[in-house]
Order: structure tokens, then C-alpha cells, then sequence
């Protein structure tokens, strides 16, 4: 896969300004910003409401499927 544009990651700790300055430098860089932190809690939300455990050993199994209902459920609309 090529990318038209570099993806840019910033870590830190809780309370740093990640997302400030993440917003600021899209912003500033002609990029797209991405709240991967809602995303991520997204996920941890789908997990719970389907009974997946964070200690599961199958877990990334039963969220794959999990997402392919979803994307074939969304693509019958």
C-alpha cells in the first residue's frame, strides 16, 4: 500500500496535550486528524457489549468476526 501522506503517532502521558497538539499540527500540515484514543475505546465498548474479555485468548478472533457482522450487516442497508 502506498500513502499519499505520512502518518504522524504522538505518545505521552495522560494529560500531556497529545490531542492538542495532534489537532494543532494537522491542522498546520494540511492532514487529517484522527482520535484514535475514541476509536480505541470504541472498540473496548463493542468487546464488553459482546462479552469479550480483554484476557481472552481469542480475543482479536472474536472481534474480527464480530466487525465482519457488522460491515455485512451495514452493507445490506
Amino acid at each position: 500500500m502506498t500513502r499519499s501522506r505520512p502518518v504522524v503517532a504522538i505518545d505521552g502521558p495522560v494529560g500531556a496535550g497529545k490531542s492538542t497538539v495532534a489537532q494543532r499540527l494537522a491542522e498546520v500540515l494540511g492532514f487529517e486528524y484522527v482520535n484514535t484514543g475514541a476509536m480505541y475505546r470504541a472498540v473496548a465498548v463493542a468487546a464488553r457489549a459482546a462479552g469479550i474479555s480483554a484476557d481472552d485468548p481469542e480475543a482479536e478472533r472474536k472481534l474480527d468476526a464480530l466487525r465482519n457482522a457488522r460491515r455485512a450487516s451495514a452493507a445490506a442497508w
